[in-house]
């Protein structure tokens, strides 16, 4: 009876070893280390990599010099971005004196530019952001529409009456 379960353990850690090869070797050398340096108080221990399972499997995310300047220099572009279509969003808005769905900003920022599908997307999500930052920081403000509750008007906050309201003058729905 335990001949049989020695045979299957045995057998199983071939085919573990074979699977698992690098983990496996890494663990020796983890033991081995241990064992040689009893004495020691401290080891750094290798990394082990996890099972390839698709349930259990991670991806590792590395932290190098050059990929946290890649970060660094994209996260700066994309602020650089949302400022100017900002900036020109409030322009757009000021100069149009009158509230705007989000689709003419956008008609107005992409005008006569021959654009792909995939700059026309960017350009549309690059909108929504900037609408939304101006938002929070009180610039514009967003008015439903009575024919739906997803569609906002967008208009300058310095064009609400006392009561919060949007003065009548700058109002075309």
């Amino acid at each position: 009876m335990n001949e049989s379960i020695i045979e299957q353990l045995k057998q199983k850690k071939i085919d573990l070893r074979k699977k698992y090869e690098e983990d496996v070797t890494s663990i020796d050398r983890t033991i081995q280390l241990l064992s040689e340096n009893s004495n020691k108080q401290e080891v750094s221990l290798p990394a082990v990599s996890k099972p390839a399972n698709a349930a259990q499997k991670t991806t590792r995310r590395t932290n190098t010099s050059a990929s946290r300047a890649k970060k660094k220099t994209t996260t700066q572009n994309s602020k650089s971005t949302n400022k100017k279509i900002s900036e020109n969003i409030l322009k757009i808005i000021s100069k149009a004196r009158r509230v705007m769905l989000s689709t003419e900003i956008f008609e107005v920022l992409s005008g006569a530019k021959n654009l792909s599908e995939q700059q026309k997307s960017r350009l549309r999500k690059d909108i929504s952001n900037a609408l939304y930052i101006l938002k929070s920081e009180n610039k514009i403000v967003g008015i439903p529409s009575k024919k739906s509750k997803r569609t906002y008007y967008w208009g300058l906050a310095e064009w609400l009456d006392d009561k919060g309201k949007m003065k009548s003058e700058f109002i075309t729905e």
